[in-house]
């Protein structure tokens, strides 16, 4: 698992260069544990885990970046001229919108697919 060994380094840096790093940790706890949701999320596969599984994943994958953003930020090209606190915030700012579109879109695909198979339609029996 992919976000478990980025986690065990992210504590293995931290601990190293606590005072430096210690806000790199939390961003890793909360990547960790938003990636273990999602995968949860579909190992379960309980009724509607496709949303939950991808909150889980695109959230980690949003404190992932916000992490690499905050630690490297300073020293990228064109990021190196924007403010600190957009570091922080630009990863959330564009992620967030575009896992909700993948999530409405998946709903709507969801509702057409069932509504074609006759599973909306109240019968006699169903009540």
């Amino acid at each position: 698992m992919g976000t478990g060994r980025r986690f065990t380094t992210a504590t293995v840096m931290a601990t190293i260069r606590w005072h430096e790093d210690a806000h790199l940790f939390a961003i890793a706890v909360v990547a960790f544990g938003l990636g273990l949701y999602g995968y949860r999320a579909r190992r379960r596969r309980r009724p509607g885990w496709p949303l939950h599984h991808a909150v889980g994943m695109g959230g980690s994958y949003i404190a992932l970046l916000t992490g690499f953003y905050v630690d490297n930020g300073p020293f990228l090209p064109l990021w190196n001229r924007l403010p600190h606190l957009s570091y922080w915030l630009l990863p959330s700012i564009v992620g967030t919108p575009l896992i909700w579109l993948a999530l409405h879109r998946f709903t709507r695909l969801e509702r057409q697919t069932r509504s074609r198979h006759g599973q909306d339609q109240v019968t006699p029996l169903s009540r």
